[in-house]
């Protein structure tokens, strides 16, 4: 499968010549490699001086078919091999641009293949989630994993991807230094000039390329997800430990303070933002609204508590429609559309905003009752109602969700994605709140009709309203909720079936690797551990601090069903990375412009990527986002120390050192910090649910140590 190794003389960005070392022809270098256990270290050496010069491997996979299948996680899916059109942000869909129920997907201008088999790929490691090119051959029943190390050679290596219908071959290949020839990508576009340069190397200077190869039998995109999933840190190398400064509990008490001092509206509704726009004022779900108010109505200040539920009645009261969907955005009083040509098009709404309110909406319902806050009154209840009742119409006239609807005439603007992929566990939490089966039928209904047309596919897309049809993690994240919820509610195999493979794909968006930013960057300068951010999508080329807008719980749920460890690990990388972003009094986060980040700030730029210019790399803009409301959530449901005696298993999300002894049955952990911690602790004995919701924060004073025994 190793077809060439050599190296590429480049004048700018454009390739002049190309050299393989390993078949025969001569040239100013030389190659030499070992292979063991799939593992391959390339040395390459200049034997003279070389200009503008660039090494590279080149891996060739044969009989390749449009039928097969390309991932390369957090950027490509399903090979990105559909229509693409160059929009300017924020893209919208029109009629005239092929806008319809029964559309194919379209996508904004990012990489992919083309649909006529000879299209290329330019990358960089640093636009994935993992340096990983993924590859199922379909007739062949075979997978292939090609892992290499995200930075080698003093940068990012590159991924170069080409394909040739007519010879049946598909062309994986590694170099460093990276050059993208010709163009790159920059936000929206594949055309923008590549910056990228060869290097000038001096006689005798070598340079070094990893690749690991993993072959296995594989039937189906879900047998490569769960491979991937299982392998995922393959080539992450010795990762450094994790060591967060800001608990849990204090970035929840900095950002309620936030929210009170700046998110707070006068008209009686906490905003999802702070400036004043149209975007900031007050979105239904994706970005917080209705989602906001959860962890401030459980572990909020009375004040939190009562604007909280003041919020919750605003909202009921004055923005869902005749027809039970809810308006998409308020601003200045006045509500508008998510038609981003035209806003005043009210009708026009991203199904996903309402699934993710109605969602958020039942869960906070679920909890006041359990605990008698009386906040949800008999109108309100009938609001929450009418919002599910809505979904469920919209589902059985159109036998699909789509992307966006006209919300007044109950009908597709656009289909053909997942956005509404947390509808089935909202209408599943519908059931349970008010004991009608046409609510479970249709979560199941609905659930079954994203395993056929999307999970199965490997391509799970259009969750976030400005990336057009895309692949995103926010919406195959919203479908493990789903199935986790539905498990649930109906203790059905076929949906934990569902959870699992869900949560394999979920991985392939979630950062491996603790990249090295410039030293120079705000990220950089606080030695910014990416481990566990998650990128947004195949368009925004940024990891973010956690899942937009979720806390990630139903992967705690997902191991206590399964008892894979894994799941618990990817949790806690996810929950233990994101407080690293909060800007504090103490820590202040600063911008590009150098400027300190408000107190209680979190941006939702992880930029590893060049996406938006080498200069971003390491910094953020001065915003405040949906990070801050999945912060909240995290602290909410996920416990800070989660153990679990029967599996043999526990995590400490804060800095804390922790040892177990099994035998005893017992863990020790001890606060070797200055200050004492305020924490959440589940302990799993094996059995009943496991709602931190529900759970109280205990305190560990500095220097004490806590040893939690197993119950006999």
């Amino acid at each position: 499968m190793l077809n060439k190794a050599g190296y590429r003389l480049y004048d700018g960005s454009r390739k002049k010549e190309e050299y393989d070392l390993i078949g025969g022809e001569s040239g100013k270098a030389a190659v030499d490699f070992r292979t063991e256990n799939g593992e391959t270290y390339f040395t390459f050496r200049a034997k003279e001086e070389l200009k503008g010069a660039s090494f590279f491997c080149e891996y060739t996979v044969s009989g390749w078919t449009g039928e097969d299948y390309l991932m390369i996680p957090a950027a490509v899916y399903a090979g990105n091999r559909f229509r693409k059109i160059a929009m300017k942000y924020p893209p919208f869909l029109s009629r005239k641009m092929g806008a319809s129920a029964q559309m194919e997907p379209i996508l904004t201008d990012v990489p992919g293949l083309s649909q006529d088999g000879k299209g290329a790929i330019f990358l960089t490691t640093a636009d994935t989630a993992c340096p990983c090119v993924a590859i199922y051959l379909k007739k062949q029943e075979k997978g292939i994993l090609l892992f290499t190390k995200v930075q080698q050679g003093g940068g990012n290596t590159g991924i170069e991807i080409r394909e040739d219908f007519g010879r049946g071959e598909l062309y994986v290949i590694f170099n460093v230094p990276n050059v993208r020839e010709g163009t790159m990508y920059r936000f929206g576009t594949t055309q923008a000039v590549s910056e990228d340069r060869g290097k000038d190397y001096k006689s005798g200077e070598e340079e070094e390329l990893y690749v690991k190869m993993h072959t296995f039998a594989c039937r189906s995109v879900h047998d490569l997800y769960r491979e991937f999933f299982y392998l995922r840190k393959e080539s992450a190398g010795s990762l450094p430990a994790r060591k967060i400064d800001l608990p849990l509990y204090d970035a929840f008490e900095i950002i309620e303070g936030k929210y009170n001092r700046s998110n707070w509206d006068k008209s009686g509704y906490y905003r999802v933002g702070t400036v004043d726009n149209l975007y900031q004022d007050w979105q239904a779900g994706w970005t917080g609204g209705l989602i906001n108010t959860y962890p401030l109505l459980v572990h909020g200040s009375a004040l939190s508590v009562r604007r909280s539920g003041e919020t919750l009645r605003f909202i009921l009261e004055n923005a869902v429609r005749d027809s039970g969907f809810l308006h998409a955005i308020l601003y200045n009083g006045c509500f508008y559309g998510d038609n981003f040509n035209d806003v005043n098009d009210r009708s026009v709404l991203l199904i996903r905003k309402h699934c993710d309110a109605l969602y958020f909406l039942l869960r906070q319902m679920q909890w006041d009752e359990a605990h008698g806050q009386k906040v949800f009154d008999a109108q309100m209840k009938g609001q929450v109602r009418r919002c599910a009742e809505a979904l469920v119409r919209l589902w059985k006239k159109e036998g699909q969700l789509g992307q966006f609807i006209d919300a007044d005439a109950v009908e597709i603007y656009a289909g053909g994605t997942a956005s509404g992929a947390v509808a089935a566990g909202a209408l599943a939490l519908a059931y349970s709140a008010f004991s009608d089966e046409k609510y479970l039928r249709a979560a199941e209904e609905i659930a079954a009709y994203y395993e056929n047309n999307h999970l199965d596919a490997g391509f799970v897309n259009g969750g976030p309203g400005e990336i057009c049809q895309g692949p995103d993690s926010e919406s195959i994240f919203g479908l493990l909720e789903s199935y986790i919820t539905l498990y649930e509610q109906t203790g059905e195999d076929r949906w934990l079936r569902c959870a699992e493979r869900t949560a394999w794909q979920c991985s392939s968006w979630c950062v491996t690797y603790a990249y090295r930013f410039p030293q120079d960057s705000c990220f950089g300068k606080r030695r910014v551990n990416t481990v566990g951010s998650v990128f947004a999508n195949v368009q925004n080329k940024h990891s973010a601090p956690g899942i937009c807008t979720l806390s990630g719980d139903s992967l705690l749920k997902l191991y206590r069903y399964t008892r894979e460890g894994k799941y618990l690990e990817l949790l806690a990388d996810i929950a233990g990375n994101i407080t690293q972003y909060l800007s504090t009094e103490r820590d202040p986060v600063y911008d590009y412009g150098g400027k300190p980040l408000p107190y209680g700030f979190m941006n939702e730029r992880v930029n590893i990527s060049d996406w938006e210019g080498k200069e971003c790399v390491g910094g953020v803009f001065d915003g405040s986002c949906w990070a801050e409301i999945s912060c909240m959530l995290t602290y909410l449901q996920i416990p800070g120390i989660y153990i679990d005696f029967a599996g043999r298993r526990y995590y400490c999300l804060e800095n804390l050192e922790a040892e177990a002894d099994w035998e005893k049955g017992e863990v020790r952990v001890v606060n070797a910090r200055r200050d004492d911690l305020i924490v959440k602790v589940f302990l799993d004995e094996g059995s009943g649910p496991c709602r931190a919701e529900d759970l109280s924060p205990i305190k560990i004073k500095a220097g004490e140590t806590v040893v939690w025994q197993r119950q006999k």
